[in-house]
């Protein structure tokens, strides 16, 4: 006889049951790049420089990366949602403006279908931001 399945795996499942596979998701996922902020600053200034128009040496883009690791962990930890879950949204909205050109054309210029996933992302963080107040479980403050 087959076992029942766990309710967070229901269509019953409740948000607050599900929301922190949501919430851990996007972090593994958001800590690839800060991380690699951390490990490869010299990467990131041409990227920089490119996307944003901004001219960053390797110190104000190691800052940076320890800004975002520190907000990625808070945001998995489920700390301080309203600030954090903001900050994640608006991190990836900003992504998704100043990539607008390559996810626009996905299959022209090379590997763009990368930058599709930033679509994904921002609607994956829109819908934690929205749902913070119900996403209670394995967090550090609620």
């Amino acid at each position: 006889m087959l076992k029942p399945m766990p309710k967070f795996l229901t269509p019953t499942a409740s948000p607050a049951a599900v929301l922190p596979i949501l919430r851990w998701s996007i972090a593994i996922f958001m800590l690839v790049w800060s991380i690699d902020k951390l490990i490869m600053p010299e990467d990131f200034i041409g990227l920089f420089q490119h996307f944003y128009g901004a001219s960053f040496g390797v110190t104000t883009i190691l800052a940076i990366g320890a800004v975002q690791t520190a907000l990625i962990l808070a945001f998995a930890l489920g700390l301080y949602r309203t600030i954090t879950y903001g900050l994640m949204l608006l991190m990836n909205a900003i992504t998704v403006v100043v990539s607008l050109p390559q996810i626009l054309d996905p299959y022209g210029g090379g590997s763009n279908q990368l930058f599709f996933a930033s679509v994904p992302v921002l609607a994956a963080c829109l819908v934690l931001f929205l749902l913070r107040e119900q996403d209670t479980k394995l967090v550090l403050k609620r």
